[in-house]
């Protein structure tokens, strides 16, 4: 287990979910797609953050590695809803570069952090500890 509020990709998928809230606040975006996509785009970008803490909290390395892909997926979907954002016309071209860009960056440190994890050493539970010394004494 970690402190997710310490990893970097958690706090800049924090960033991004805060700036989605507020660009999603302002007309016409909100007034248009109040129920459809902006509900979409905003669950997506919290469920980033919200599966890098949780995956961060699980004692497993392959648990941690599960909700790191699922906050990958969460980050195409966000790239995807901003796409339609674009070409609907809800968010300006300057508002997509700077969110598609962010979420790129933020896809690209989730790959980084599951690469890490992944190739991780698996620490020695208590468990593995006790099952070793029973083993080594049965000999």
């Amino acid at each position: 287990m970690q402190d997710f509020k310490k990893l970097i990709v958690w706090q800049e998928a924090k960033d991004m979910s805060i700036r989605i809230y507020r660009i999603t606040q302002n007309d016409p975006f909100f007034e248009e797609e109040k129920y459809g996509l902006v509900q979409q785009i905003r669950r997506a970008t919290t469920s980033i953050c919200l599966n890098i803490a949780e995956g961060a909290g699980s004692i497993s390395q392959m648990k941690f590695v599960y909700f790191l892909y699922n906050a990958m997926g969460s980050s195409k979907e966000v790239e995807c809803c901003l796409i339609l954002a674009n070409e609907l016309g809800y968010i300006t071209k300057e508002e997509f570069h700077s969110l598609s860009n962010h979420s790129n960056k933020i896809s690209s440190m989730l790959t980084n952090l599951i690469d890490k994890v992944k190739n991780r050493k698996k620490q020695p539970t208590t468990y593995d500890k006790l099952q070793t010394k029973n083993y080594k004494r049965v000999r």
